[in-house]
């Protein structure tokens, strides 16, 4: 077992299929998977259990310590059940983000343990991955903005990609948003992917310009179908 270290300067290391995955959790639940894999060192041969205090995490976080027992308690709950997508061609891969969990209401200790299925796409990686601090990460306030702000640095780094279109379907898949939310096309795309570009350029890590709903002009109505969206200052 090994303290969780809480430090901006770490790096979150991690192969872009486990970026570019279908995810739904809460922000702070991403927050304390993010800070886990920042404790991998680039020498680990296995993933470890680490340890740290509700309190320390809380202010790291900049998050009401007074809520510590319930939230995290919540969280840990809710960490266990939460799973991963990954699409390999026809086939879309399942798995747990976490083994174990603990929360210790006397001690405030939280345990919590990665998935060893994550291993091949969290260790020993040499090439097709994606770094990012937990500075940038921590800074986040809202999940779709820290997601995006996710793919996008990913993309960057595969093909200094800065042009975006995003159909509904992928929207979904990416953010994982249930098809009974948000049901219109118009509001996914304003409550997940306008909403995070707002966020994100509110910070200096990139601009994000000419936000544009398209429209299917063949179907009645003219739906919207997809975003599209440019990128500059990666």
């Amino acid at each position: 077992m090994e303290s969780l270290s809480l430090n901006n300067d770490y790096f979150v290391v991690c192969a872009n299929e486990l970026i570019k995955a279908s995810q739904k959790m809460t922000l702070q639940e991403m927050k304390l998977i993010q800070i886990a894999i920042a404790q991998i060192k680039k020498d680990d041969e296995q993933l470890n259990t680490y340890v740290t205090i509700a309190s320390d995490l809380a202010k790291f976080l900049n998050t009401d310590v007074r809520n510590i027992y319930r939230d995290y308690d919540n969280i840990t709950d809710k960490l266990m059940g939460n799973i991963i997508k990954i699409q390999d061609e026809d086939r879309i891969k399942k798995f747990q983000w976490v083994s174990y969990c603990e929360y210790n209401r006397d001690t405030q200790e939280i345990k919590i343990r990665l998935h060893d299925e994550l291993k091949p796409y969290l260790m020993g990686l040499n090439q097709l991955y994606t770094q990012i601090t937990l500075e940038e990460i921590v800074s986040f306030n809202s999940y779709y903005a820290l997601r995006l702000y996710q793919l996008l640095v990913c993309e960057y780094g595969i093909s200094k990609r800065t042009h975006y279109e995003l159909t509904d379907s992928e929207v979904r898949f990416f953010f994982g948003v249930e098809d009974f939310k948000y049901a219109r096309n118009k509001d996914l795309f304003k409550k997940t992917i306008a909403a995070a570009i707002d966020e994100i350029n509110l910070k200096e890590y990139c601009t994000i310009y000419n936000y544009t709903i398209n429209h299917d002009l063949r179907k009645k109505g003219r739906p919207a179908v997809s975003v599209s969206f440019d990128v500059k200052g990666l």
